[in-house]
């Protein structure tokens, strides 16, 4: 999707350069962004980030109240944004200016990033095991519901495990 933007946004903007011709890249862009989840398979295992944020939607789809209340305004905020942010991409491309076109899209995409960074955070907090993993009202900000760290495994050789005893001398403790 990220290269969707600029692609749509120069094929509209050729309508000054090539007249009708430009709704061939236009058409193009669009049949590409109904054609790419298609020919991709589905992430399985989310383990990059836009995946994280992926199944974190999926997660708030199914369970809105797995975001915490003062969450829930700041996506509101974001989606406000968004809107802004087409609003002014739509302004720059009537009026063929650049500076609102170009921040319209910066606005979009940071808006869009910020949004799927929300919810990889959330997909993170869904699978951390506990009694507690849904935010909803009387949820603490800043407590952090990460999983504690692990106890270390002791260290040992498996190749000595398979040798058969009396191959090498014990060590002598000094």
């Amino acid at each position: 999707m990220r290269r969707s933007i600029p692609l749509m946004l120069l094929s509209i903007w050729s309508r000054t350069w090539i007249g009708w011709w430009s709704l061939l890249p236009v058409g193009a862009v669009v049949a590409w962004l109904f054609v790419n989840p298609r020919v991709f398979p589905p992430v399985r295992e989310p383990r990059s980030w836009a995946a994280r944020g992926i199944y974190g939607e999926r997660a708030w789809v199914q369970d809105r109240d797995l975001v915490p209340p003062d969450h829930r305004k700041v996506l509101r905020l974001l989606v406000a944004l968004g809107v802004i942010g087409f609003g002014m991409i739509f302004w720059g491309l009537i009026a063929l200016e650049v500076w609102p076109t170009v921040f319209g899209a910066t606005v979009v995409v940071v808006a869009q990033l910020w949004r799927i960074d929300r919810f990889g955070w959330l997909w993170e907090r869904r699978r951390a095991p506990g009694p507690d993993r849904r935010c909803g009202r009387g949820c603490q900000p800043g407590i952090s519901r990460a999983r504690p760290p692990e106890p270390p495994q002791p260290i040992t050789n498996r190749l000595a495990g398979s040798l058969p005893r009396g191959l090498f001398p014990p060590r002598r403790r000094r």
